[in-house]
C-alpha cells in the first residue's frame, strides 16, 4: 500500500522536480480512447516515460443494470490500467497514489493549482489542502454495544464530509468478527440471537444472516479460506460446540458438538486440523477439517480460555485460567507434549510475528509471561498494568491492554532475546480505565492500521477510539463514536488494489454532485497526471440551498475550560443574508486540534430544540486548542467556515 499521508520527504522530492521533467505526453487521440456514449463510464489515458495509464470510473453493478450514471451519494469504482506503452504488457506490481477532489465552483481560474502543485500539497498532508476522497488510506470499523458497526473515515472527517461514513445495523449485538479470504466480506457473530451476519465491505451493508447455533461467540476463518468456524457456547452440552460454515455460499456445512463452555478456535497452518477448547470440561477437541469430525479430546488445564497454534513449533498452546497451566500439544501426533505450570489467572495468549515469542497475560497477578517457543520455556515474567487483558502486535511492539488502567504497555520486539528485555513504554489511552465498562468484547480492542507504525485502540469507558503512532508519548488524537460505546475495532484497507495484473482499482462513495479532479501518481518511475469526471445530481436526495458559508455565532459565555472535564460548546449558524438561523442540520462537524498539530479530535455537534448546536470537548493537557467547523450537507468544509480558539487550563474553575 502506498502510505503517503504524512510523507513530507516524498512531497519535497516531488516539488523539487522541474516541471519540464514531469509533463505527461499529450493524451491519445479520441479515436484511441475507450468511451461510452451513454456516459456510464468516463475514461481517459496518457503516456509518459514509456508508461501508458488508462483511467475510468463507473457506477456500481446495480446502477449499471439500471443504466444510471455516476452520481452523488452512490458507490462508484475507479480504475487505472497501467501498461508498457510499446508492448502493451501490464506493469506490476505498483502502488499508485490517488486523490479525488471536487472542483469548487467559486474558485477563480487564477487560483486553480496545477496538477503538480495539487499532488505536492496532498503529499504534505496539510489541513488546509486535503482531497475530498483520499484513496491511500483505510476505513475504521467500530463494533458498538448497540447492535451496530460504525464505519469511520479518518481522512474525510478533516475535509468537511461527515466522518461517520456509514452505520451498519445488526439484528443483535455483535461480539466477534472475521473477514473472508479476499477481504470482501465481514462476518459478525450475534450471541443473543445465535446468528452470524455477512456484511459486504464495499457497500457496508448486511447482505445475509445465518442461524449458526446457540450463543454464537467466537468466529474464525481457517487458513485456506474454505470454512468459517463459529463457537457455540450453548447452555446445553449437546448444543455446545462449533458450527462450520461454507465460506463460498454462506451455508452451514455441519455442527460438531465438542463439550460444554466457552470455545476458542485455532487451526494448523495447512488447515487439516482445527482445535477447539471447552472451558467447562477442561478439554481441547481436535477436529479433522476434511471429514468435519472430532478425532479426540485432550485433557488440558482447568478452564482453558486462550489458544494459539504456532507454525514455527507446529504446536498448539492452551492457557488455562483456573490452574494457570500452559499445555503444549504436538501438531503432528495430536498428543500433549508438555505442560508448563504458571499462575492462576491466565486470560490471553498470543504469539508475536515469527511465532517464536509467546505473550501470556495474567489478569490476577498483573503479569505478562514471555514464552520462548524455541526452548518451550518462559524467558521473562513482567509486572504490567492492572488486569492485563489483551495482547496485539505490530512489527515492532507488543501492545498490552489492561482493564484497570487507561494505559497501553508497549514491549519492544526487535531487541528481545532470552537474556535481554528492552525497556517498556506506557502511553495513556483516555482518562478512564476500559474495565469501567462491563461488557468487554472478545474481539480485539487494538488493531494496527497498516501504515506508519500506527494503531487504533478503543476505550469503551471514554466512548472514544484513539489513534497512536509509535514513538510518541501519547495518542495523536481520537475519534468520536457519536454517542455509542465502542467495544472493538478493525481496519478495512481501501487503497488502490491490483485486481488483475496491471489493473488497479478502488471503490468509493461519491460525496456530492459536480466535477471532480483525479490526481494520480506512481513513484517508480515518477509519473503523474490529473484526470476528471462528473458526478450527476441524485434525485433521491434533498437538502437546503445555501449559497455562501453561514456565519458562526458562539453562544458559550466563556472559552476557557479545565483539563480532563467536558466543556460544552454552544453555537448557532446563521445565513449571512437576512441573519436567519440554520436549524436542525444533523451533520455539523468539529475538528479540534492542538498546535503543533500532533493531536486532534473530531466531533459531531448535536442540534438542539431551540435551533442552536452543542458539542462536548475534552482536553487531556493544558494549552490553546483550535476548533474548526464544517457542514457537509451544505457543501461547506473546514476551510470555508470561521474557526475559534479555546484554552484548556489546570484550574478547576474555568476563567471568565
Amino acid at each position: 500500500m502506498f502510505r503517503i499521508l504524512i510523507s513530507v520527504i516524498l512531497a519535497t522530492a516531488f516539488s523539487a522536480l522541474a516541471p519540464s521533467t514531469m509533463q505527461a505526453e499529450p493524451p491519445a487521440s479520441p479515436e484511441n480512447r475507450e468511451t461510452n456514449p451513454q456516459g456510464e463510464t468516463s475514461s481517459d489515458e496518457f503516456i509518459h516515460k514509456g508508461v501508458r495509464v488508462e483511467f475510468s470510473i463507473e457506477p456500481d453493478e446495480e446502477a449499471r443494470r439500471e443504466s444510471r450514471t455516476v452520481r452523488e451519494a452512490e458507490i462508484a469504482e475507479i480504475k487505472f490500467r497501467i501498461t508498457d506503452a510499446k508492448s502493451g504488457a501490464p506493469i506490476s506490481p505498483l502502488e499508485p497514489a490517488v486523490w479525488v477532489n471536487l472542483v469548487k465552483e467559486r474558485q477563480k481560474d487564477e487560483e486553480k493549482l496545477s496538477c503538480k502543485d495539487q499532488i505536492g500539497l496532498y503529499l504534505q498532508g496539510m489541513l488546509g489542502f486535503q482531497a475530498d476522497i483520499d484513496l491511500n488510506k483505510f476505513y475504521m470499523l467500530v463494533l458498538n454495544d448497540d447492535k451496530s458497526i460504525s464505519v469511520v473515515d479518518p481522512i474525510l472527517g478533516v475535509n468537511g464530509i461527515t466522518q461517520l461514513y456509514a452505520l451498519i445495523t445488526l439484528k443483535g449485538r455483535g461480539e466477534d468478527w472475521t473477514t473472508s479470504e479476499n477481504q470482501k466480506y465481514l462476518f459478525v457473530t450475534m450471541p443473543e440471537i445465535g446468528q452470524v451476519a455477512k456484511i459486504d465491505l464495499e457497500t457496508f451493508k448486511v447482505v445475509a444472516t445465518l442461524q449458526a447455533g446457540s450463543n454464537t461467540v467466537r468466529i474464525a476463518l481457517q487458513p485456506d479460506g474454505r470454512y468459517i468456524w463459529v463457537g457455540n457456547n450453548g447452555a446445553d452440552r449437546e448444543k455446545s460446540g462449533v458450527t462450520v460454515i461454507n465460506a463460498n455460499d454462506f451455508s452451514v456445512a455441519g455442527f460438531i458438538p465438542t463439550g460444554a463452555g466457552h470455545h476458542e478456535i485455532a487451526f494448523s497452518n495447512d488447515s487439516l486440523f482445527a482445535y477447539v477448547t471447552n472451558s467447562e470440561e477442561s478439554t481441547l477437541s481436535v477436529i479433522d477439517t476434511q471429514a468435519l469430525k472430532k478425532t479426540k479430546d485432550l485433557k488440558v488445564g482447568e478452564r482453558p480460555v486462550a489458544l494459539y497454534f504456532s507454525e514455527l513449533s507446529r504446536s498448539a498452546y492452551v492457557a488455562a485460567e483456573a490452574d494457570g497451566s500452559l499445555t503444549i500439544v504436538d501438531g503432528s501426533t495430536q498428543e500433549i507434549r508438555e505442560t508448563l505450570p504458571l499462575d492462576p489467572g491466565l486470560i490471553a495468549l498470543r504469539f508475536a510475528p515469527g511465532d517464536r515469542w509467546g505473550f501470556i497475560a495474567n489478569s490476577l497477578t498483573n503479569k505478562v509471561y514471555i514464552l520462548d517457543a524455541s526452548s518451550q520455556s518462559v524467558a521473562h515474567s513482567l509486572e504490567i498494568g492492572n488486569k492485563p487483558h489483551q495482547v496485539v502486535f505490530t512489527e515492532s511492539f507488543a501492545y498490552v491492554r489492561s482493564l484497570g488502567t487507561a494505559e497501553l504497555t508497549l514491549i519492544p520486539l526487535k531487541q528481545l532475546t532470552r537474556e535481554t528485555l528492552p525497556g517498556l513504554q506506557t502511553i495513556p489511552i483516555g482518562t478512564l480505565p476500559p474495565g469501567q465498562y462491563p461488557l468487554t468484547s472478545v474481539a480485539d480492542a487494538i488493531v494496527p492500521t497498516g501504515e506508519y507504525y500506527t494503531v487504533l485502540a478503543v476505550n469503551p469507558a471514554d466512548r472514544l477510539v484513539y489513534y497512536y503512532m509509535e514513538g510518541m508519548n501519547a495518542a495523536m488524537g481520537s475519534f468520536p463514536t457519536y454517542g455509542r460505546v465502542p467495544r472493538a475495532v478493525r481496519v478495512v484497507d481501501r487503497s488502490m488494489q491490483e485486481k488483475q495484473r496491471g489493473v488497479y482499482s478502488a471503490k468509493l462513495r461519491i460525496p456530492k454532485e459536480g466535477k471532480y479532479d483525479v490526481a494520480f501518481l506512481i513513484d517508480s518511475p515518477w509519473v503523474y497526471n490529473c484526470f476528471a469526471f462528473t458526478a450527476e445530481p441524485n434525485p433521491n436526495l434533498s437538502r437546503p440551498k445555501v449559497d455562501e458559508p453561514p456565519r458562526l455565532e458562539v453562544l458559550s459565555n466563556q472559552l476557557n475550560f479545565p483539563v480532563g472535564r467536558d466543556f460544552n460548546l454552544r453555537f448557532a449558524l446563521k445565513r449571512r443574508s437576512g441573519d436567519l438561523p440554520l436549524t436542525g442540520i444533523p451533520d455539523v462537524s468539529l475538528l479540534v486540534t492542538r498546535p503543533p498539530g500532533n493531536w486532534q479530535s473530531r466531533l459531531q455537534a448535536k442540534p438542539l430544540e431551540d435551533g442552536t448546536y452543542e458539542a462536548n470537548i475534552r482536553a487531556d493537557r493544558p494549552g490553546v486548542y483550535s476548533v474548526y467547523f464544517a457542514v457537509p450537507s451544505l457543501n461547506f468544509d473546514y476551510r470555508q467556515l470561521p474557526y475559534i480558539f479555546l484554552t484548556a487550563t489546570n484550574n478547576q474553575t474555568p476563567e471568565k
